[in-house]
């Protein structure tokens, strides 16, 4: 099992034929501009997606269950099922919108990818992105 994309966003879209659109697509930060007379007020909400593309060898077990989890400074967030349908493709595509995610702190978001099958670990994948503010004129 190899990882093609993990890729964090605003928003992801179903579009016409089967496409899908990833709106906002975030590097290693978000940055939450504020002025400074109104600085932030914790919790801040927002819209975030997850995409995630996988790719198995011909021969490889599938997984039969999957999670996404999310964590703020190692505090888990969101701890989500994967919906996995049973398929021979050899690439799948997985993805989560949290909508109004609370963001309560600047610091680490770390988001997790994990697959099983029967219980047996197959694969797991991590990315992580800074939560900052940045004060503006």
């Amino acid at each position: 099992m190899k990882l093609l994309d993990f890729i964090i966003c605003d928003d992801i879209r179903q579009e016409a034929n089967n496409k899908l659109s990833l709106m906002g697509i975030y590097n290693e930060k978000i940055v939450f501009q504020h002025s400074k007379k109104t600085p932030p007020k914790w919790p801040l909400h927002l819209k975030l997606g997850c995409y995630l593309r996988v790719q198995f060898d011909a021969n490889e077990p599938r997984p039969n269950k999957g999670f996404i989890n999310y964590k703020l400074n190692g505090a888990e967030l969101i701890s989500a099922p994967i919906e996995i349908e049973l398929e021979q493709n050899p690439i799948w595509v997985f993805f989560l919108i949290a909508e109004n995610f609370a963001i309560a702190e600047p610091g680490k978001l770390e988001i997790s990818s994990e697959f099983q099958k029967s219980g047996e670990l197959l694969g797991k994948y991590d990315v992580s992105v800074q939560i900052l503010t940045k004060e503006h004129d």
